[in-house]
């Protein structure tokens, strides 16, 4: 079994290099295609809702995923803080498996959970925002509104994505004690994001081992993380 986690690419469109590299890991991955292929969240910048706008940005994306898929590679999409409410193309053309908050899986026996991880902030003022920008009204707005607003607020996020890697060490302790908790819940593993922070971790929770993985920032320095052989293994993707 082969198992590839990605996250945090946040691709902004044809001319980004991020993006770009982005296409060419997807199309690398194509010529052997893992089991499954999990994706942690902000692979995009922005995506909100459906719209003619977001499919023509990340078409250089999509068409490797949707290759991906034909050749039998089963797609695993965890919503982040910047893609959600994925549309059509994620559920019924790539027939992915999307979860807004988190998931499981079975890996050789063992219990692991699945999140973009900002779901660690627990406060009301997030909890509040999540909410508004996941209700039907912002999803209406983003079908309404024209191209040239979206790209706005687009650009707005990920100015405010910059200024938040300030804090990613916060962050990053934040997801850790949430980890800890689910070690304690009966989880043998974990994979997130959201931190930037791309590591492995094994620690001891009642005598039995816990695996903490974050896959970092795809968009950063290429880091991404396989599971094969019954481990987890941190890797970089370099053209």
């Amino acid at each position: 079994m082969r198992i590839v986690f990605i996250a945090d690419s946040h691709a902004k469109g044809p001319d980004d290099q991020s993006q770009k590299q982005l296409s060419r890991f997807l199309e690398a991955l194509s010529n052997n295609p893992p089991e499954r292929l999990v994706i942690l969240g902000d692979l995009f910048d922005f995506w909100i809702g459906t719209s003619g706008f977001i499919y023509y940005r990340y078409l250089p994306v999509l068409a490797p995923l949707l290759k991906l898929r034909k050749l039998g590679t089963e797609i695993t999409y965890l919503e982040g803080n910047h893609d959600f409410s994925l549309g059509p193309f994620f559920t019924e053309f790539l027939g992915a498996d999307v979860h807004p908050d988190s998931t499981e899986l079975s890996l050789d026996g063992k219990r692991i959970f699945l999140s973009h991880g900002d779901i660690v902030d627990r406060s009301v003022r997030y909890r509040l925002w999540r909410g508004f920008l996941r209700s039907p009204f912002s999803k209406a707005l983003v079908m309404m509104l024209p191209a040239w607003v979206l790209f706005r607020i687009a650009s707005s996020l990920s100015r405010k994505s910059r200024t938040y890697r300030e804090s990613a060490p916060h962050v990053e302790k934040a997801l850790k004690d949430f980890a800890m908790e689910l070690a304690k819940s009966g989880y043998d593993g974990c994979v997130m994001a959201h931190s930037h922070m791309a590591s492995i971790e094994t620690f001891k929770n009642n005598g039995k081992n816990f695996t903490y993985s974050n896959a970092g920032s795809f968009g950063n320095d290429g880091a991404y993380i396989t599971y094969e052989n019954g481990a987890f293994r941190l890797e970089r993707y370099s053209a």
